[in-house]
């Protein structure tokens, strides 16, 4: 089984205005699990430990929020969404290839 961190720990972190508390949690994961999740920590671009967090995050704040399905996180999205200034869409040159890399080939 691999593991993610060593050993549990509390660690407190102060900022000027309140105390923050963050907390070190260690996980026996089987090998297939923990190639998994590192595949697709590798495949969003994060780390293993930035990936979890952000399951970890998002799985609390939808609880938290009163937020579990699907059609319910589509309307929030689109509440939230909806509070942004419109912006015209791109042009076709502004989207291509070209545009994009510039005068260097690959």
């Amino acid at each position: 089984m691999g593991y993610i961190t060593q050993a549990p720990v509390r660690s407190y972190c102060y900022t000027e205005r309140e105390q923050v508390k963050s907390m070190t949690v260690t996980l026996k994961l089987k090998p297939e699990v923990e190639a998994g999740l590192l595949a697709q920590a590798e495949a969003s671009g994060m780390t293993l430990e930035e990936y979890l967090l952000s399951l970890v995050e998002g799985a609390a704040l939808a609880k938290t929020q009163g937020i579990s399905s699907a059609e319910e996180r589509a309307a929030a999205f689109q509440t939230w969404a909806g509070g942004h200034r419109p912006t015209p869409p791109l042009s076709d040159y502004a989207a291509s290839r070209q545009a994009i890399n510039g005068d260097h080939d690959d």
